[in-house]
């Protein structure tokens, strides 16, 4: 007969027993960090066929959100989406969202939501009613701005520019000006530029900028009188120009997401007519700064997507995981002889993180290592730390990077031995270090 008190959670997931299940939530009450980690896993695997039976652990995989450990966090709310939850499970899923400081545990939420409760939508994804702490998250690319959010900045877009036209209607009398401010801000259809226009139109150049620009600073006097002041009402609704800590970075995320990029500086100038009257040159630097700064986050933000999702699929964990003590990590450096044979061939780098130089031998561990900067959960890294002396070897096996988490996990990564080759594999290294892993309790992740 089996006796499921002596099992790990990591053996009662795999057993794929329903009788499993009551030990499993044991684990998820009195276990230790990763235990309750193994044991969320457990209860995500078992739901496939005995969801109804799983449903008892809701109420504490929900607990198990207050947990320290963010992998904590994220494991049960994988498990939490594979289970049936009621209203007030979603309401203390919303209340969570709004304290939780990882966006992968935050998008989770989110699909949960989705799946759930209709309720969300409506609210969420309207621009006018975004806080300033998404707002600055959207921006800082420390969350993805959601699908419906995007189509709702498409939507405005367009019902902008529609308010424009009516305004210029009011403004430009003559049919083929008009026709012609028309196609300057159309987004729909090819970006024309003024020489274009003036080639299309058979027009002076001067003559097609000069009125464009002349009409342009009417429609900024007009949209200020009551009668006419849909398109600044609209404007300032969307922008929400009362909010003055956040005004910038909203405007970026409407220019961003409504407009293509080819319009950026000819729909800036506009909005800051609509709503000081005035073009604002300074203002407008200022924002086009703003906006190169969002796609060096943006970019950032695909970056650290993609090394986490390497690091949740790739690293192979023990079975008793061992955090390190902030003491035990700081005399941690690179081994002297390597690290001034690479620092006399320049293949270091200075990373803000650690204060301190880096050291590589391929770029490819180098780029590796600019990732893990990026990522807040990582508080420590190095390179080249750790030597084991193999007898049946002629060489040393030395690891190549180290990094440790906030929660005190670290990790031992072997990078490919040969960067020309990347599927050059040196089994006995690997092997070696495997075996060092599970004795010290640390995670390993081999980069093929």
């Amino acid at each position: 007969m089996v006796d499921y008190s002596k099992m790990t959670p990591y053996e009662l997931g795999e057993s794929c027993d329903v009788n499993s299940i009551d030990y499993i939530i044991e684990y998820l009450k009195k276990g230790n960090t990763n235990e309750k980690r193994l044991a969320a896993s457990a209860i995500r695997k078992l739901s496939t066929n005995y969801k109804e039976d799983c449903n008892k652990s809701i109420e504490y995989l929900l607990q198990n959100l207050q947990h320290s450990g963010a992998q904590v966090r994220q494991y049960s709310l994988k498990a939490l989406k594979e289970l049936d939850l009621k209203k007030e499970h979603l309401n203390i899923l919303k209340d969570f969202m709004k304290e939780e400081k990882k966006d992968y545990n935050i998008r989770v939420v989110y699909e949960i939501l989705k799946e759930n409760d209709n309720s969300i939508s409506k609210k969420n994804y309207d621009i006018r009613y975004l806080s300033n702490l998404l707002i600055m998250e959207y921006f800082n690319g420390k969350s993805q701005v959601p699908r419906e959010l995007v189509d709702n900045y498409k939507k405005a877009g367009k019902e902008f520019i529609e308010l424009l036209y009516e305004a210029a209607g009011v403004i430009i009398e003559d049919t083929i000006l008009m026709e012609i401010f028309c196609k300057r801000y159309d987004f729909n259809d090819k970006y024309y530029t003024i020489q274009g226009l003036s080639k299309y139109y058979g027009l002076p150049r001067n003559y097609i900028e000069e009125s464009i620009e002349e009409n342009l600073l009417k429609i900024g006097n007009v949209v200020h009188k009551s009668e006419f002041n849909k398109l600044y009402r609209y404007v300032s609704e969307v922008l929400r120009i009362d909010e003055k800590l956040t005004f910038i970075e909203r405007l970026v995320l409407f220019l961003y997401y409504a407009f293509p990029k080819s319009h950026l500086k000819i729909i800036v100038k506009l909005i800051m007519i609509v709503i000081y009257n005035e073009p604002k040159e300074w203002k407008q630097e200022s924002v086009i700064s703003s906006y190169n700064k969002f796609l060096d986050n943006m970019e950032k933000a695909l970056l650290k997507k993609d090394i986490r999702k390497l690091l949740e699929e790739n690293i192979y964990w023990p079975e008793s995981i061992k955090p390190l003590e902030i003491k035990n990590i700081r005399g941690i450096s690179t081994i002297g002889y390597l690290k001034r044979t690479l620092h006399k061939k320049g293949l270091y780098f200075k990373s803000e993180k650690m204060n301190a130089y880096v050291y590589y031998k391929s770029l490819y561990q180098k780029e590796f290592l600019l990732k893990l900067e990026l990522l807040e959960e990582v508080n420590f890294y190095s390179t080249f730390n750790f030597k084991l002396k193999e007898p049946k070897n002629k060489e040393d096996f030395i690891s190549d990077v180290f990094f440790v988490f906030n929660d005190g996990k670290a990790v031992l990564v072997l990078t490919p031995p040969n960067e020309q080759n990347l599927k050059e594999e040196d089994k006995n290294k690997e092997e070696a270090f495997k075996k060092l892993c599970k004795e010290k309790g640390l995670g390993l992740l081999i980069l093929k």
